[in-house]
This record gives structure tokens, sequence and C-alpha cells, in this order.
């Protein structure tokens, strides 16, 4: 089927590339990244993918919101973090995100996180390598729709940064 016109622009990229072993110890299914600028893509286009995919669809933000409110040591260091205005450091998310890719079905398409390669490189050593990523690529206006559609007024949504590369 053809997208509807409408739709954004999407580039899929086979991550496998990168080595030919990525494959050994990847058994247990394989990990997708969804990649776009905020306001790219909803929460709704996601879990549509895991749907259709039979996978399951993890959001950052909600991993974060599931640690603070069962109330560990974590999930309050991730509290204040935000409270902070900081960064929640990867190891706190990787927490979460381990059991989660564990105990649900494969493929798991994954938003908002790793944020750096650094975080990719935590992500694939302690979790599970990435085979694919999706890239969400709306144009500039679309995406300041998408965003005063959550909420943002417009002098918010234009001063995001919406040129990714």
């Amino acid at each position: 089927a053809v997208p509807p016109a409408n739709d954004p622009p999407v580039v899929l990229v086979h991550l496998d590339e990168r080595s030919s072993e990525l494959d050994e110890g990847n058994e247990s299914g394989q990990l997708v990244l969804l990649l776009g600028a905020d306001g790219s893509f909803s929460r709704a286009d996601g879990a549509s993918l895991a749907e259709a995919f039979g996978g399951t669809y993890i959001q950052y933000n909600q991993i974060m919101r599931d640690a603070i409110i069962a109330g560990t040591p974590a999930g309050a260091e991730i509290a204040k973090a935000l409270i902070s205005g900081g960064a929640v450091p990867a190891r706190l998310i990787l927490e979460f995100l381990a059991p989660k890719v564990a105990s649900t079905p494969p493929p798991h398409l994954l938003d908002g996180f790793p944020r750096s390669m650094e975080h990719l490189t935590l992500l694939e050593s302690e979790v599970q390598r990435c085979t694919w990523a999706i890239h969400f690529a709306p144009s500039n206006d679309e995406i300041v729709s998408n965003l005063l559609g959550r909420g943002l007024d417009q002098a918010a949504a234009e001063k995001l940064d919406l040129h990714y590369s």
C-alpha cells in the first residue's frame, strides 16, 4: 500500500551492515531505533508499527515515568535529574529498559533512546544489538504543526532545533 501524501518521509536503515557478526547472539529478536526530531512522529505511530510487526513499542519517556512511579531508588534518582533539569544517566534508563526488552515480544521499537553514540554503545553492550533504524523526516512545518497539536505554543515550537542531518 502507498502511504497517504501527508505521511512523513521515512528512511529505513539496516544497521547490520556495520558488522557481519551482529546477528550472532541476537536470537532474542530485533531492536529497532525510531529516530527523528521531536514532533516527527507520535506515540500512536510507534505503537501502530509495533502492532503491525507483532512487537513491542518502548518509549523513553514512559520508561522514566514507570521508574518514578515504581518508587525505587533509581526512580527517585531519575526524578531528581528531571526536576533539576539535568540529563538522566543512561545507566538508569538501561536498568529499566533491559527487563522490558527481555520480557516482551520482539521486535522492540525504541523511541527516544539512545540519545548519543555513547548511549548506543551502552545499549548494545548491555541490552541488545540494534538491527534497524527508522528515521522519520517530515518537513519543519509538519513538525511545528505536530508540536502545536501537543499543546506547545507557536513561539516554543519554532524555537526548537528542528534540523537534523
